[in-house]
């Protein structure tokens, strides 16, 4: 897929078509291609001409379209050096040097490229996060083509990265990429594996939307785990395509144990702590859970300041190995005091740590597996 559209010159899109059937050319209303200008009569505003246009132009002509919102679509998007887009109201050109419109002729504006919709290939900056989170909100017919669908942007991505490839994660920095999470709440969770197409820990395992973890580098250092092993086996020998299992050996030093309560947890001394939390799997009122600390240090911007950050992960044991869990959530606090206090004081209460570890390593430091 990345050599048949990364070669194509150019690539055709009917954006606006349903299907096959429905062509590329589409009875348009002729205004809709065009910018119009307007004269507000206010006092110290009179005989100014404002030229209007659409804010949501990029989005309502190529990303929000049937086809844009197409999971198979979105790497045909991302890869072919040049596109025409056919939508229901104007033409779109996509090449690696211009983007422009019928009602841009000349260039599109920088305020729609910077739209949240909008794909570069050029971004380094959280570029990989951009497209997971564009592609997992598109729509797919059958659960296992999660991964092959997006295959061919990973394939491209690596040759960028020079990184290995790990169901939808990388091998470099793989500590930081496991607090991805689900855009969906509590009421509309995403579902996890009704057929198994991922490992838990990879955001690739749930329907529905998700976007990948954002911690800087400077705060690499604040990372509470180490993982020692990760592998991925794939049903063919591309190993960009399907997944047939994944397994992640954890070394950490201090997990929690409890129960799953709406609206928080209930610790195994009996301590409540009362925090927003974001599952990714089927979840039950008092389900044993435990919480896996991954990041602790200064938020986003607050370096330097009291705020303090902590992002945890929310493991169910498997129930067939000593040591086994599945990810079923993440939470975050954000807090001066309050919530990451009373998650302190419960992290230096005795009997709140798990025991079923598989085996200890070194000084203080479990290891566990996470399928």
């Amino acid at each position: 897929m990345s050599s048949v559209y990364g070669s194509s010159t150019p690539n055709i899109a009917a954006a606006g078509a349903v299907d096959g059937s429905a062509g590329c050319l589409f009875g348009r209303y002729p205004l809709a291609s065009r910018k119009f200008h307007t004269m507000i009569n206010h006092p110290g505003l009179s005989g100014i001409i404002y030229e209007c246009k659409p804010s949501s132009l990029y989005h309502d002509c190529i990303a929000g379209t049937p086809l844009g919102r197409r999971a198979w679509a979105f790497q045909e998007r991302f890869l072919a050096p040049c596109t025409i887009h056919y939508s229901a109201s104007q033409l779109f050109w996509h090449c690696e040097e211009l983007d422009a419109c019928e009602m841009f002729p000349e260039v599109l504006p920088d305020r729609y490229q910077s739209n949240a919709t909008f794909l570069d290939k050029t971004q380094s900056l959280n570029l990989w996060s951009n497209i997971v989170r564009q592609f997992s909100e598109c729509n797919l017919t059958f659960e296992n083509d999660k991964l092959p669908a997006i295959s061919g942007i990973a394939k491209w991505m690596a040759s960028q990265v020079n990184d290995e490839y790990l169901a939808g994660l990388w091998r470099r920095d793989l500590e930081s990429q496991l607090l991805w999470y689900s855009s969906k709440h509590l009421q509309d969770s995403p579902h996890l594996w009704r057929t198994y197409r991922a490992p838990s820990w990879s955001w690739a395992s749930v329907d529905g939307a998700a976007a990948a973890a954002q911690i800087p580098i400077t705060s690499q250092s604040n990372l509470r785990i180490r993982v020692i092993q990760a592998e991925v086996s794939t049903v063919t020998s591309d190993s960009f395509g399907e997944v047939s299992w994944g397994i992640m050996r954890i070394s950490c030093g201090r997990i929690l144990r409890g129960a799953f309560m709406f609206g928080g947890f209930q610790l195994g001394n009996g301590m409540s702590i009362s925090i927003s939390v974001y599952p990714t799997g089927a979840v039950e009122k008092e389900m044993p859970v435990c919480l896996l600390s991954i990041f602790d240090g200064p938020g986003d911007g607050w370096s330097g300041n009291s705020r303090r950050k902590i992002e945890e992960l929310i493991l169910r044991p498997t129930g067939f190995k000593k040591g086994q869990f599945y990810r079923i959530g993440d939470f975050s606090v954000h807090h001066r005091g309050g919530y990451d206090q009373q998650y302190r004081e419960a992290e230096t209460m005795p009997n709140t740590g798990i025991s079923e570890s598989e085996y200890e390593e070194g000084d203080r430091q479990y290891v566990i597996k996470i399928v």
